[in-house]
């Protein structure tokens, strides 16, 4: 029962996430907000714009780069304070779940939020020469303001010296349809589930960065309202509980994730440690038929990477078997002319 209900969630997964019907440009928003807030792909130059990987039918990245320089995608610092992006319109949902209160402001806060008030929009290296400060004492200041959805960054290029200016004045519409943060983050949830299929209290945890307190009480009022149902050892929505019953022809297929995308991220408290190597990182993760099973070792850097060796939780002879496939996927997201991978399971190639 529970195997049988496995395969078709993972399928149904998959099929919701558009990883084996990619999105077309049509749907693009939609499934942008559904996976928000989207952070940039993990060790990638400053300014790049987020993409959605594998799940468009188009290179998104161009697409994603004219809407940030339109506003209608905007950056801003949300889970534990990292940079993601959020459609314009939805403002009001993310600050409705990440903004603390009271806000409390430091004298540097305060004095950079004076500035950008009288003299804004400004760059870094614009502040530095009215104030006197150095970058590095203006930066985190900068970052704790985009916090409180004070300041905001207009990412619109991938140039260097950004412009900063009051939130408020950039988007003046921003706070007229707050929510409750318990409702906020339900609406949220429910999303979550959407794209998921089945979720748990860790998966809402490592993804959005709530409390687990708020998750629960969320969850609560979502199964109170009959939004969602207890299922397994977590949550889905009614009407995937009835289509998961439904049986699904598994998915075979291999996708090389990287370590900020949508799914590593709802269930990177279960991979931390699974691929853990000494000395060596985790590159990309290995999705295959629908579930993580797999990872590139090797180490970041500025240039090429170093990609070391493939880790498969699969049966040696079906590893074996299916490594080019695994070896097709990895080249789908790094050249192999420039980093060339040295062992497969721990043997040279």
């Amino acid at each position: 029962m529970q195997e049988r209900l496995d395969r078709n969630i993972a399928a149904l997964r998959l099929y919701r996430q558009h990883f084996y019907l990619p999105a077309k440009e049509k749907d693009y928003r939609q499934l942008f907000s559904h996976l928000s807030p989207v952070r940039c792909v993990y060790w990638s130059a400053p300014g790049r714009p987020p993409e959605l990987g594998p799940r468009t039918a188009f290179d998104d990245a161009q697409l994603c780069f004219s809407l940030r320089a339109r506003q209608e995608i905007v950056k801003g610092r949300f889970q534990d304070g990292g940079i993601g992006y959020i459609l314009a319109e939805e403002w009001p949902l993310f600050i409705s779940v990440y903004r603390k209160s009271p806000l409390r402001l430091s004298a540097r806060e305060q004095e950079l939020l004076e500035l950008l008030e009288h003299e804004g929009p400004l760059s870094i290296g614009l502040m530095r020469e009215l104030t006197g400060l150095r970058a590095k004492d203006i930066t985190p200041s900068l970052h704790r303001l985009q916090t409180k959805f004070l300041v905001f960054e207009d990412q619109a290029d991938n140039e260097w010296d950004r412009s900063w200016q009051l939130f408020s004045q950039t988007f003046p519409e921003a706070e007229r349809d707050l929510l409750p943060k318990g409702q906020a983050i339900a609406k949220l949830l429910l999303r979550f589930a959407r794209m998921n299929i089945l979720i748990d209290e860790e998966m809402a945890v490592s993804f959005y960065r709530f409390s687990l307190r708020d998750v629960r009480a969320a969850l609560a009022l979502l199964e109170k309202e009959k939004k969602l149902l207890p299922l397994l050892n977590g949550w889905i929505s009614p009407k995937d509980r009835e289509l998961v019953e439904e049986d699904r022809t598994a998915q075979r297929g291999i996708f090389a994730l990287h370590r900020n995308d949508f799914l590593v991220k709802s269930f990177e408290h279960r991979l931390f440690e699974r691929y853990r190597r000494e000395g060596l990182e985790v590159l990309w993760y290995l999705l295959i038929d629908g579930e993580f099973q797999g990872a590139v070792l090797g180490h970041f850097h500025n240039g090429p990477y170093e990609l070391l060796d493939v880790a498969l939780d699969l049966p040696r002879e079906e590893a074996l078997r299916r490594r080019g496939e695994v070896l097709a996927a990895i080249e789908r997201v790094i050249d192999p002319a420039l980093s060339p991978l040295r062992r497969y399971l721990g043997e040279e190639l």
